[in-house]
Protein backbone atom coordinates (compact mmCIF):
# COMPACT_ATOMS: atom_id res chain seq x y z
CA UNK A 1 0.00 0.00 0.00
CA UNK A 2 1.67 3.48 -1.03
CA UNK A 3 1.80 6.11 1.40
CA UNK A 4 -1.11 8.61 2.10
CA UNK A 5 0.23 12.30 0.41
CA UNK A 6 -0.84 15.03 2.76
CA UNK A 7 -0.26 18.84 1.25
CA UNK A 8 -0.20 21.48 3.57
CA UNK A 9 -0.76 24.58 2.51
CA UNK A 10 0.85 27.53 4.08
CA UNK A 11 3.38 27.83 6.72
CA UNK A 12 2.27 29.09 9.70
CA UNK A 13 2.69 27.87 13.25
CA UNK A 14 -0.54 25.67 13.12
CA UNK A 15 0.85 24.46 9.79
CA UNK A 16 4.09 23.55 11.14
CA UNK A 17 2.88 21.97 14.47
CA UNK A 18 1.64 19.55 11.43
CA UNK A 19 4.35 19.03 9.61
CA UNK A 20 6.88 18.14 12.80
CA UNK A 21 4.14 16.25 14.14
CA UNK A 22 3.23 14.37 10.39
CA UNK A 23 7.09 14.11 9.55
CA UNK A 24 7.50 11.48 12.05
CA UNK A 25 5.66 8.75 10.65
CA UNK A 26 6.52 6.61 8.29
CA UNK A 27 3.02 6.14 6.27
CA UNK A 28 2.65 9.46 5.47
CA UNK A 29 4.38 11.75 2.57
CA UNK A 30 4.14 15.43 2.62
CA UNK A 31 4.09 18.32 0.76
CA UNK A 32 4.05 21.99 0.99
CA UNK A 33 1.97 25.06 -0.96
CA UNK A 34 4.27 28.01 0.21
CA UNK A 35 5.01 30.90 -2.38
CA UNK A 36 6.71 33.36 0.31
CA UNK A 37 10.48 32.88 0.46
CA UNK A 38 11.31 33.84 3.73
CA UNK A 39 8.15 31.56 5.18
CA UNK A 40 9.88 28.77 3.52
CA UNK A 41 13.50 29.39 4.58
CA UNK A 42 12.20 29.38 7.92
CA UNK A 43 10.21 26.12 7.21
CA UNK A 44 13.43 24.58 5.97
CA UNK A 45 15.99 26.01 8.92
CA UNK A 46 13.09 24.41 11.55
CA UNK A 47 12.00 21.01 10.16
CA UNK A 48 13.73 20.48 6.67
CA UNK A 49 12.79 20.51 3.07
CA UNK A 50 9.75 18.89 1.61
CA UNK A 51 8.56 18.94 -2.17
CA UNK A 52 7.03 22.31 -2.54
CA UNK A 53 4.20 23.95 -5.21
CA UNK A 54 3.59 27.74 -5.69
CA UNK A 55 -0.06 27.36 -5.43
CA UNK A 56 -2.53 24.32 -4.78
CA UNK A 57 -3.76 24.38 -8.43
CA UNK A 58 -0.23 23.54 -8.85
CA UNK A 59 -0.22 20.86 -5.78
CA UNK A 60 -3.16 19.65 -7.24
CA UNK A 61 -2.71 19.05 -10.87
CA UNK A 62 1.25 18.00 -10.37
CA UNK A 63 1.53 16.35 -6.90
CA UNK A 64 -2.20 14.88 -6.90
CA UNK A 65 -2.35 14.52 -2.81
CA UNK A 66 -4.52 12.20 -1.39
CA UNK A 67 -6.02 15.38 0.97
CA UNK A 68 -5.09 18.99 1.82
CA UNK A 69 -4.79 20.73 5.41
CA UNK A 70 -5.37 24.19 5.14
CA UNK A 71 -4.45 26.45 7.98
CA UNK A 72 -2.64 29.67 6.69
CA UNK A 73 -1.78 31.95 9.31
CA UNK A 74 -4.18 34.73 10.19
CA UNK A 75 -3.96 38.00 10.44
CA UNK A 76 -5.10 40.11 13.70
CA UNK A 77 -8.47 41.12 13.85
CA UNK A 78 -8.61 45.02 14.60
CA UNK A 79 -11.08 45.56 17.37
Amino acid sequence: MDNLHLCIVGVGSISRRHLRLLNGRHDVRLSVVESFEPSWQRLVGEIGTFPRYASLDEALSLGKPDGVISAPPMKPMRS
